[in-house]
């Protein structure tokens, strides 16, 4: 049963993966950046339960575009992580 499970999710990420491989990488950036903020606004609304994003982050300062204060540096969209392992909870 599990593994036909896992096969039929393999068919249906499959025709998205293929597409995706195929964005512009300023389309893939653009994609990055709503799928990252989902995620942010999915876990403020108690959708999700376990995350660990920069938006979440006591060091993540969106002030003047992306800044983890812990790197003491400005951060692409594209750097934003999904799982930080230096990641503290904003208070």
């Amino acid at each position: 049963m599990g593994k036909q499970l896992i096969s039929q999710a393999q068919n249906y990420y499959a025709p998205i993966t293929s597409l995706i491989e195929q964005l512009p990488d300023r389309d893939l950036e653009s994609l990055y950046a709503i799928i990252t903020n989902l995620i942010y606004r999915l876990h403020q609304e108690g959708a999700l339960k376990v995350q660990r994003t920069c938006f979440a982050c006591k060091y993540y300062d969106k002030r003047e575009g992306h800044f983890c204060q812990l790197l003491n540096m400005h951060i692409k969209s594209s750097d934003i992580r999904l799982d930080c392992p230096e990641f503290k909870p904003a208070v």
